[in-house]
């Protein structure tokens, strides 16, 4: 799930404001990508490894009212009303795709990986179309940490999406959209054509679409198949070519650690009205949780 977090710091700044170059500077901050990927995360860890939709729901919801007024987060107007009113909204928006990671990782098999998904994709995006893109991240994911290849990947997300083309298809070509099935295809694909967590990222967001997400969804896959230690040094910020100064540096690096500290301490102990907060980065624009 780190990967999915990276992934939406580093589009962060680009979903309106698309890159025009293929080295392009980094200013990123978290969105609500990452907050819901830490609630379904904090799911697995509150009510155990099978939650229900409705014990997915509730972690969404903590997650969601403590970041509401974060004006990072970024939050759709549907789901913002969801906040009020949890219910499912019948979302077909690729929001869900971005939060799912946690599944893919928690699954002891393909089916448990599709079986979470589902209930995941039910607390808000109770669609066949969000449930099918929760079901491809979910079992891309579970699929890349089990050792199987890129091509054994790609030929099971062929089902799920039989028209999605290769990432050279769509470079230059492709037009935003924050339905799922106009670009969760084309974040699979964006994966596939990789060669490893930071090339990932960087060919999402220069796709120029909804960068923060596509890049947080191929980003997840992408961790499970290459591993996360690119976030933990220099490659990262290498392999982006970016030219940041060291405030910058230590900013990308303090969210990142920050991120790790708030995981861990969720896995420790149980997430208590004001915990968070504890392990939030210093921004000038941070939530209160007084």
């Amino acid at each position: 799930m780190y990967g999915a977090i990276l992934g939406d710091i580093a589009g962060s700044e680009y979903e309106f404001d698309p890159v025009t170059a293929k080295d392009f500077p980094f200013h990123g901050f978290i969105t609500d990508d990452s907050i819901l990927t830490v609630a379904i995360q904090y799911a697995f860890i509150e009510y155990g490894l099978n939650p229900t939709t409705e014990q997915f729901s509730k972690a969404l919801d903590k997650f969601a009212l403590k970041f509401k007024f974060y004006k990072g987060a970024g939050w759709g107007a549907n789901f913002y009303g969801w906040i009020a009113d949890p219910h499912p909204y019948g979302s077909k928006g690729n929001g869900i795709a971005s939060h799912v990671s946690p599944a893919g990782w928690i699954a002891s098999s393909e089916q448990e990986a599709l079986q979470l998904a589902v209930r995941i994709a039910n607390a808000t995006h109770n669609t066949d179309e969000g449930r099918r893109a929760a079901k491809a991240i979910a079992l891309a994911i579970y699929m890349a940490r089990n050792g199987k290849t890129k091509e054994e990947i790609g030929k099971r997300m062929k089902e799920f999406y039989p028209t999605m083309e290769p990432y050279s298809s769509y470079l230059g070509h492709y037009r935003y959209s924050e339905l799922a099935e106009e670009s969760v295809p084309q974040s699979i694909a964006t994966f596939l054509d990789s060669n490893s967590l930071s090339d990932t990222i960087k060919k999402a967001i220069l796709l120029k679409g909804d960068a923060d997400t596509m890049a947080a969804i191929s980003g997840s896959i992408a961790e499970a198949l290459y591993g996360s230690s690119a976030v933990e040094g220099e490659a990262v910020f290498e392999a982006f070519g970016l030219s940041l100064d060291s405030n910058k540096v230590n900013l990308l690096r303090s969210t990142l650690k920050s991120f790790k500290e708030l995981l861990l301490a969720i896995g420790h102990f149980k997430l208590s009205e004001s915990s968070i907060g504890d392990y939030w980065f210093s921004r000038e624009d941070s939530p209160d949780f007084k």
